[in-house]
């Protein structure tokens, strides 16, 4: 879907080609992103310790009211008055609201995740354990909890006749901080922590941003008299080309 100047673009839009910038006109709640993740959040079903909670309720209920007929029953068979009985029955009502059961639950459940801690699982809900019992199966997804949730940059694996330090000097020149992009930003926060910088007779005359359809980032870059193109992308797609141009070679 195409969007030209003076456009709207929702939140979570991807650029397919090219960059494009833009004024934010409603952040949070206000914006559809938003209102969807706020209608994900409110949209909580009951979990299981309820449901137990609400049958125990309802049987309890049931066996009362079936105590109080039962005992108007008897008063009326044996010519009791109803005006004495009618405490009684009211007794037996209020006995089926069981005030402490709630309490017992959750005391039950705290001791549960005493014992869940012990193992070494932290549990954030109480009713999360027994939400974790009627489970099947179980899908986990470690990004951010397992891992810091972003890109760093290793050791680099120069070619022969060439060091690490060339290697993300090239990196830096086919990359762009104000497209946000993460492997452009873990480049530059490697070469910050490095304290490498590209050096003056390096110069960017061209830059071609990251394109899907492409899966690479090309820059023309001017170096000692000589124009250099530096493309940073998919392996494959690197591969095949320094296969095109001939100078590439499949390695271990």
């Amino acid at each position: 879907m195409e969007r030209g100047k003076g456009e709207v673009i929702y939140s979570g839009s991807i650029v397919k080609r090219g960059e494009a910038q833009g004024v934010a006109i409603a952040t949070g709640s206000k914006t559809y992103f938003g209102k969807t993740a706020q209608l994900v959040q409110e949209a909580k079903a009951g979990s299981h310790i309820q449901d137990v909670t609400m049958r125990i309720v309802k049987s309890l209920v049931i066996i009362d009211t079936a105590l109080v007929i039962a005992l108007t029953a008897f008063a009326l068979f044996n010519g009791i008055n109803l005006g004495d009985v009618l405490p009684f029955s009211l007794i037996v009502l209020i006995a089926s609201v069981p005030v402490a059961l709630p309490a017992t639950f959750t005391i039950a459940m705290a001791l549960g995740a005493m014992e869940l801690v012990k193992k070494g699982i932290l549990v954030t809900r109480l009713n999360a354990s027994e939400d974790a019992a009627t489970m099947d199966v179980l899908n986990l997804d470690k990004t951010g909890t397992l891992t810091e949730n972003r890109l760093r940059v290793g050791d680099p694996f120069p070619a022969p006749g060439h060091s690490g330090n060339e290697v993300l000097v090239l990196a830096l020149m086919a990359s762009d901080e104000s497209s946000q992009d993460p492997i452009d930003t873990a480049i530059l926060e490697c070469a910050k922590e490095r304290g490498i910088s590209p050096a003056q007779d390096f110069r960017k005359v061209n830059f071609v941003p990251f394109d899907p359809s492409t899966k690479r980032t090309e820059a023309i870059v001017v170096h000692n008299s000589k124009e250099l193109r530096v493309v940073k992308g998919a392996p494959q797609v690197i591969e095949s080309l320094a296969e095109t141009i001939g100078i590439g070679t499949r390695g271990p």
